[in-house]
């Protein structure tokens, strides 16, 4: 006959107790994904006229966003926000 062994209740050296380290990952992997998400909505938001008049594409941008994930929010604050920010001032 097989005879396992009994299972104890584990012993406090396999609690796991968060570093400051592993928190500020936490909350930085979070405000990542928060710059992503705002990243998104504001390309999804902008008229089509504005990213013509920036002469930038919409689809790209946002396609960009998408599967870059956190690089892409960070080109896309950097290179097409401000041009579509400046836009309607060029075109009106």
């Amino acid at each position: 006959m097989l005879h396992l062994p009994a299972v104890t209740a584990l012993s406090s050296q396999y609690i796991f107790y968060p570093t400051i380290g592993f928190i500020l990952l936490i909350l930085l992997f979070l405000a990542g994904c928060v710059g992503w998400l705002v990243a998104l909505i504001s390309a999804l938001r902008t008229d089509d006229r504005v990213w013509s008049a920036a002469g930038h594409s919409k689809l790209l941008w946002v396609l960009g966003i998408v599967f870059l994930g956190f690089l892409g929010a960070i080109l896309y604050a950097g290179i097409a926000r401000p041009a579509l920010r400046r836009a309607p001032l060029q075109a009106g």
